[in-house]
């Protein structure tokens, strides 16, 4: 199988024949003789500029430069407020057991894409629920301090804020997580109608949103030719994925794609047919499985391609770290700079980042920047 080629753009008509380009819908024009290539997304016209050898991405920008207009992402799903536990080993069976520390902090799928997106300099608006309560405005405050546009972020009288308990046991390198979704389960269509108003360039959900809000979305998505990003988390079967329209990605782990799949999952060969049964089960751009140090496995329904960091896994990574990172990462890489390859890599750059730095849980665009050149990483 040969490798995947890029998406190519479509060609505007020449500089001289673009006086039928309204300039409501262009925020700037570049100079004479130069030609443009556009994606038009949720009906706005978005320009790049590509003149003799200077290109959309530059050669030492990693993420790539938002042109004339900003990339804009809308992340739909849920907000938690995370206490994680280490502990040594669990207590038995009604007996106290006294540890050293605990962490609260903001987490949930859809919370770490948001600030995942925001720092890698997309324009980011969340679409959650919240309770009214402690820990729903300390959510909204730490969204507001990252940059994140909190508009449609509804806040329920009813319900507490979700909930999730991470307990991590140092003596067996083992982790259990218990959540308490609260107001998480009451996203209404009215609420995700109004945060698609916001004009977004993509969207980006996760499973563990209730179903027929995402069918919802992925029709908002098909009406509007808004690419849909899917992280595939918690899988399980039941889903009626035929029914999900316009998904740009459907992004996996290797346990996700073979619970998809139905399938065990050895190696990239194994990769492959688990993919081409996914795509029997959901009609997506790109099958992206995140098979860890093997690298980023890409299926385009034809061909195929595998992008490996090169990286050396530290032996002693960190415990709970984010694998929301990859698949945000990887979203916010593409709707930047359309380019699948580049994207996947990143994604892989971003998870070693976090699984083995303990000063960086979410990595910034100019960490990834900086991590990039320094080791050396070759796109």
């Amino acid at each position: 199988m040969r490798a995947l080629d890029p998406p190519a753009y479509k060609k505007l008509p020449d500089k001289k024949d673009d006086s039928h380009i309204c300039a409501d819908d262009v925020s700037c024009l570049f100079a004479n003789k130069m030609q443009y290539e556009f994606i038009i997304l949720n009906k706005h016209l978005i320009l790049h500029m590509k003149c003799g050898n200077i290109n959309v991405i530059e050669e030492d920008t990693v993420i790539g430069e938002e042109g004339c207009c900003m990339n804009k992402m809308l992340v739909i799903g849920n907000s938690y407020i995370e206490m994680i536990l280490s502990v040594a080993s669990l207590p038995a069976a009604d007996t106290m057991q006294i540890e050293e520390k605990y962490d609260l902090r903001p987490g949930g799928k859809a919370c770490n894409a948001a600030v995942v997106s925001s720092r890698l300099g997309l324009d980011t608006v969340l679409c959650s629920t919240i309770g009214n309560d402690g820990n729903g405005s300390r959510l909204l405050s730490f969204y507001k301090n990252n940059g994140i546009d909190t508009r449609f972020i509804r806040s329920d009288k009813d319900q507490k804020t979700g909930m999730s308990i991470l307990i991590h046991e140092t003596d067996f390198d083992s982790s259990r997580r218990i959540v308490y979704p609260g107001a998480n389960n009451i996203i209404s269509f009215s609420q995700l109608e109004d945060a698609f108003s916001s004009c977004a360039d993509g969207a980006y959900i996760s499973l563990d949103v209730p179903f027929d809000i995402i069918i919802k979305a992925s029709e908002i998505c098909y009406r509007n030719d808004i690419p849909l990003f899917i992280e595939a988390s918690p899988a399980k079967s039941g889903y009626k994925l035929d029914e999900l329209v316009n998904v740009e990605a459907f992004i996996m782990n290797l346990v996700e794609a073979q619970i998809f799949s139905g399938m065990r999952i050895y190696n990239t060969e194994f990769c492959l047919r688990a993919c081409m049964r996914i795509s029997q089960k959901i009609k997506s751009k790109y099958y992206i499985v995140r098979m860890g140090d093997k690298g980023v496995f890409i299926y385009d329904g034809k061909y195929h391609n595998v992008v490996i960091s090169g990286l050396t896994e530290d032996s002693e990574s960190n415990v709970g770290t984010y694998v929301d990172v990859e698949s945000a990462t990887f979203a916010a890489s593409y709707l930047v700079t359309s380019d699948v390859n580049r994207a996947a890599l990143l994604s892989a750059v971003a998870g070693y980042m976090t699984r083995n730095d303990e000063n960086i849980r979410i990595p910034s665009k100019d960490q990834l920047q900086r991590f990039c050149v320094k080791n050396k990483v070759k796109f």
